[in-house]
């Protein structure tokens, strides 16, 4: 038979357990949240650090698929053209290549995403999405 002070301590011990892990979920999401919900913490855009001069640096110790976009702006049409990389840590990627090949730069965005996750597709030319979706992996054969 379980008595009073027994059931206010299962319940404390229920409850500090289900704090704790909710509390390192949101403070320590590429511990404990990709552990619990790989998906929604897939998305790590402060893994990518910037000198300001198109140059990106993945910061974090694990890898990460950087896609950056550049929207171009070529005899009144606007249009998207995007790179991805999937970058170790502290590897980097210089994205000035794709912006000196614009005719005019109208637009830029960028999506960092914790592999096996990747960026969104682009759908239609419209914004880049700011999403992770899983990628497939091949089976061995």
């Amino acid at each position: 038979m379980i008595r009073e002070g027994q059931v206010n301590l299962i319940f404390a011990v229920v409850f500090g357990v289900g704090f704790l892990t909710m509390v390192g979920y949101i403070l320590m999401p590429n511990t404990v949240g990709w552990a619990i919900a790989p998906q929604s913490v897939a998305r790590v855009p402060l893994c990518m650090s910037s000198n300001g001069e198109w140059h990106y640096e993945n910061t974090c110790s694990f890898d990460v698929e950087f896609r950056y976009c550049f929207q171009n702006h070529d005899n009144g049409t606007y249009e998207w053209r995007c790179e991805t990389a999937i970058l170790s840590e502290d590897e980097t990627v210089d994205a000035s290549i794709l912006h000196n090949s614009l005719s005019e730069y109208a637009g830029f965005s960028v999506n960092a995403c914790r592999v096996p996750y990747a960026p969104a597709p682009i759908e239609n030319n419209s914004l880049p999405p700011l999403e992770c979706y899983k990628t497939e992996t091949k089976a061995a054969s």
